[in-house]
């Protein structure tokens, strides 16, 4: 027996693909062999995460990495960084956003279960559509001095009743408002990981 049948849990065919109810992926024997190796020493967490992100980023070609437990709390640490920045002291207030931009507008159709980890940092969601048609000049007019950020689901970019990612990407930047992208299921392919960035997407 497996060590899932061992704890009375049914192993599954995965025809999902890189779903997080599923597990997210499996993982080569190579990568297995290297985490094995990493597991039998110490070091100093930053400066595993500060070298990491750095192997990464020079990787993919993008300004920089960060490896997160998972999507969701990439979403927390995205949105967190968009209020907070680099400042000390609005880090540690989180999620109290008082006196920070904190306001992260999203798309009806952009709304999915996951986008509950944006407001575990303390920002506010704000919706903008009604699903039918693409809402262009209400995302503009939504934008105001406490938006932090704009939120854009990658697997829904194409819906008619959405705004165009090109098109959301000249609206956030004319306003310097940072465009954060949920790109978790578009990977495979691992061009996915840099494309948006590439696009113009700012996280």
């Amino acid at each position: 027996m497996g060590v899932y049948e061992d704890l009375g849990v049914t192993p599954v065919i995965n025809a999902a693909g890189t779903v997080t109810r599923y597990g997210g992926s499996l993982m080569n024997q190579e990568i297995i062999d290297v985490m094995r190796e990493a597991s039998q020493e110490f070091c100093v967490l930053d400066e595993l995460h500060e070298q990491a992100g750095r192997r990464i980023s020079q990787m993919l070609d993008v300004e920089a990495a960060y490896v997160t437990a998972s999507a969701a709390c990439g979403l927390v640490l995205t949105a967190a960084a968009c209020m907070a920045g680099t400042d000390p002291d609005k880090i540690a207030q989180l999620p109290d956003t008082d006196g920070m931009k904190h306001e992260v507008i999203i798309q009806k159709l952009h709304r999915i279960p996951y986008d509950q980890s944006i407001r575990l940092s303390g920002a506010k969601l704000v919706e903008i559509g009604d699903g039918k048609t693409a809402p262009a000049e209400e995302l503009k007019q939504a934008i105001n001095d406490t938006t932090a950020a704009i939120f854009y689901l990658a697997n829904n970019k194409d819906h008619e009743a959405v705004v165009p990612f090109d098109e959301t990407i000249a609206i956030a930047h004319a306003a310097a408002v940072p465009v954060i992208v949920d790109a978790a299921s578009e990977a495979p392919p691992v061009e996915t990981l840099s494309r948006f960035t590439k696009e113009g997407a700012d996280l």
